[in-house]
Formats: C-alpha cells, sequence, structure tokens
C-alpha cells in the first residue's frame, strides 16, 4: 500500500508541476505580448505629430 500511496502522491505532484510550468510559460508570454505592445505604441507616438498649439 506505501508504493501506490507514493505513486498516487508523485502522479498528482507531476500534475502540479505541469501546471505550473503551464502558468509560468503563460506569464512569460503575456509579457512578451505587453512589451511588444508597448514599444509599438512608442513608436506610433513618436510618429503622430504633436496637436497642443
Amino acid at each position: 500500500m506505501p508504493d501506490q500511496t507514493r505513486d498516487s502522491f508523485d502522479e498528482k505532484l507531476d500534475r502540479i508541476a505541469e501546471q505550473v510550468d503551464a502558468i509560468a510559460r503563460f506569464v512569460g508570454r503575456s509579457a512578451e505580448l505587453q512589451v511588444q505592445t508597448q514599444l509599438k505604441l512608442d513608436q506610433m507616438m513618436a510618429q503622430t505629430p504633436t496637436k497642443f498649439t
């Protein structure tokens, strides 16, 4: 029985590790997209003539 308990625990631990990895990839990709969006916005703002006169 202890081996079955260990296997079950290991399986749960593996699933948790997979979920953490998936979350980390999602957060990393979100950060990449945020940086790309900010760079594009900065580029667009630099090309837009100022109309505050």
